[in-house]
């Protein structure tokens, strides 16, 4: 029996320098599924779950929402998991980042989501149309009354016998008046992972494949990621400003054709994403504006069959590829007060992706945009909670006929001057009705 022993010590400490401030418990609240106001689980029509940091051990978003019934782990290693919900994954799966897109070259299995559980607050997770949606949601500002001081941190440290792997994590907030001050980093290392000892595998005819057993090779990894932000709150508007790095080297064991039993890596990346987030909102009497900007870049490296360790050894070969992708998002919003017992908000989003191949064959170059218009109005009638909307969309995406693209219009024939450009236009409605059964004792 192979052995797997686990420790964690999780350790949160609240720290209340000498001020005048009480906090106050809150009733656990959902912020994925309605863009009107914030509610209780219970009170969303759609099924939604909830999975609270202190609940994450792992670096996988796949395995870190498992334990929700209907989600699986898509996994391809201990670092390398996304989540399957009612049997959907990939594309079908939105990633959010507080309500902002992710866009982690999301193509195959190994390729894994650009952040890290650890450093949540929480993560949501809504089923319904294709798929479901995922948003992880980083820790809330603190705020106190004028010229007082408020700080709490907490201190998160992991360790797995089996391949030696250390995982720690530092999350901090301060608030001194009005503004609020998150500050959080974590780091994850890991050696190659180890299996029961068996002499099996060496045998085995022509057509199989090896199957490997004792030390894995190339299962090593190194991820760290660094949050900071500030916040400012008043009673007429809320605005903060975020930056997220991360960075992860991955290795994955692939495999050659028996009896030739050497293993190989199949590759070995060195993956880097960046993330600065913009959100306010702002009070105008019974109306409010509310804004979110996004701006990402994500840098993928890989060499097939080299491990990240000497992937530099394969730049300006058939084998490396370089991907970089800049996405910039804006949302803007108007929040009306009631009327007929609707409460709702109109609202314009608008994206603009530019996906650069430096080197290798996954993707071509390509520029992508969209722009969406969308109503959306809910009404609670007793114990029946009403939530509807429309929305538009057109997006557009062009390829390049220039630079790495050749290898894709000339060589290959994927495509030309004739269908190197598509737009979509669509058009959604949604429907939601939930009603509230109480029961209550005579």
């Amino acid at each position: 029996m192979q052995k797997n022993i686990i420790f964690s010590f999780i350790a949160i400490n609240l720290l209340m320098l000498p001020c005048a401030y009480g906090e106050t418990d809150l009733e656990q609240i959902t912020v994925t599924a309605t863009a009107v106001d914030r509610h209780s689980a219970i009170e969303i029509p759609c099924q939604i779950d909830t999975i609270k940091a202190k609940e994450v051990s792992s670096a996988s978003l796949g395995k870190a929402l498992s334990s929700i019934a209907g989600v699986n782990n898509g996994s391809t290693g201990s670092q390398a998991g996304k989540p399957i919900i009612r049997g959907m994954g990939g594309d079908r799966i939105k990633v959010l980042s507080n309500g902002n897109s992710t866009d982690f070259q999301t193509f195959g299995v190994r390729h894994i989501a650009t952040l890290d559980p650890l450093l949540a607050s929480r993560m949501e997770v809504v089923r319904g149309a294709l798929g479901g949606v995922v948003n992880v949601l980083s820790p809330y500002y603190l705020s106190t009354d004028d010229n007082k001081t408020l700080f709490k941190g907490a201190f998160i440290s992991q360790y797995r016998t089996n391949n030696n792997e250390f995982a720690n994590a530092l999350k901090t907030q301060s608030a001194i008046g009005k503004f609020g001050f998150n500050l959080s980093a974590s780091q994850r290392d890991g050696d190659n992972f180890n299996t029961g000892k068996s002499d099996a595998w060496q045998h085995g005819s022509k057509s199989d494949l090896p199957r490997f057993a004792g030390e894995l090779p190339y299962t090593d990894f190194e991820t760290k990621s660094l949050q900071a932000g500030v916040g400012y709150t008043q009673d007429l508007y809320e605005v903060s400003l975020q930056h997220t790095y991360w960075q992860s080297f991955q290795n994955f064991l692939g495999h050659t054709p028996a009896p030739d039993f050497n293993a190989v890596t199949s590759a070995g990346q060195d993956l880097t994403n960046n993330e600065t987030q913009f959100d306010g909102s702002f009070s105008l009497g019974e109306w409010m504006i509310k804004s979110k900007i996004s701006l990402t870049n994500n840098r993928r490296l890989v060499a097939t069959g080299t491990p990240y360790e000497d992937i530099k050894s394969a730049i300006n070969t058939p084998k490396y590829l370089d991907i970089e992708v800049d996405r910039k998002d804006i949302k803007l919003a108007l929040q009306h007060p009631e009327f007929l017992g609707f409460y709702g908000e109109v609202g314009v989003d608008w994206y603009d992706k530019k996906q650069t191949l430096r080197s290798g064959k996954l993707v071509p170059t390509a520029n992508d945009n969209g722009l969406g218009i969308y109503l959306f109005e809910e009404k609670s009638m007793g114990d029946i909670e009403i939530q509807g909307g429309i929305r538009y969309d057109t997006r557009k995406v062009k390829a390049p006929l220039d630079g790495q693209n050749n290898n894709y219009f000339i060589s290959k024939g994927f495509f030309s001057g004739d269908n190197n450009e598509k737009v979509w236009l669509r058009c959604k409605t949604n429907r939601q009705m939930q009603g509230l059964m109480v029961l209550s004792s005579l």
